[in-house]
């Protein structure tokens, strides 16, 4: 058993030293415990639901400690995913007690990083400036593509829908744009999800590529309508079918440029995961400190 004096300087230093806190969907967060002499509840690890915990959620957790009735100063919830040190003034820490706590913050972290593959971008590589840019380019893409789609839908609201072959071809148009507009709309949301919560999965990027590839093909089927018509309507409907052409030839360039932005997108992801990668070490190396920390005291 240790001596208070002993007990207080460890407290002391875990107070002022900063912590390497996760949460529970892997992301990363760094920030200091703070605490009075009258309640010295020190939380060693703690995650919480995509936010940084606040002051109120440190001080309820302190407060679940108290009521959860662990054996001795240790107090965890690995349901609620936090591990915690409870200690009144005057009241010593024993070795087996900081071993404890040490070896249930060890297991919280590797819980915490159980999908650490998956949620890459917020910590890494979407504080890249590369990795936004990228990012960014995909989105306004598809806006783009959207955008000249519904326009292309609306060109032929003035055809003469008498002639046989004008309505179909028409019809065509119409669902051509619908499909396409629906895939470049999904890719832009994908992209949105990697900004907004950060995760990653190769499912998602395999979706990325199939909905491109539906995109374009659809695209290309109205590029090949408009050809046709071109030939038997010409050149009475010249200027509409002329715009109508370009402006499906502007939407494919959008399209298939996607596939270069995917690839830059994934190095971008590469280099996150060795960032993250990275930072995993560097928190298993603080655990190593304070190992050596409790052996010490």
């Amino acid at each position: 058993m240790t001596t208070e004096a002993e007990a207080t300087e460890y407290l002391s230093n875990l107070l002022n030293r900063t912590l390497h806190l996760h949460t529970s969907d892997g992301r990363m967060f760094v920030g200091q415990m703070k605490c009075t002499d009258n309640e010295r509840n020190i939380i060693l690890a703690m995650t919480h639901e995509y936010r940084q915990p606040s002051e109120s959620d440190i001080k309820l957790a302190a407060e679940r400690h108290e009521r959860s009735g662990a054996p001795g100063n240790v107090k965890v919830d690995m349901k609620k995913r936090y591990v915690g040190l409870v200690v009144v003034p005057g009241q010593y820490i024993t070795k087996v007690e900081l071993k404890t706590a040490h070896n249930h913050r060890s297991t919280l972290h590797r819980l915490a990083h159980t999908h650490s593959q998956q949620v890459i971008l917020h910590n890494s590589a979407r504080s890249s400036f590369m990795a936004l840019r990228t990012l960014t380019r995909g989105r306004i893409a598809c806006t783009n593509s959207v955008h000249e789609l519904d326009i292309l839908d609306t060109l032929t609201d003035d055809w003469d829908l008498e002639d046989p072959h004008l309505s179909s071809s028409a019809l065509d148009l119409h669902l051509q744009c619908e499909f396409a507009a629906k895939d470049a709309s999904a890719i832009h949301d994908i992209l949105m999800g990697f900004i907004t919560n950060g995760n990653y999965a190769d499912w998602l990027c395999q979706e990325l590529a199939l909905r491109q590839e539906n995109a374009v093909a659809a695209v290309k089927k109205v590029v090949e309508l408009v050809r046709e018509l071109q030939v038997g309507y010409m050149p009475e409907m010249g200027i509409g079918l002329n715009e109508l052409k370009k402006r499906a030839e502007h939407v494919l360039v959008q399209l298939q440029g996607l596939n270069g932005i995917f690839q830059q997108l994934q190095t971008d992801i590469q280099m996150a995961m060795a960032e993250q990668a990275q930072k995993q070490r560097d928190a298993e190396v603080q655990e190593e400190v304070d190992a050596q920390l409790e052996k010490g005291v």
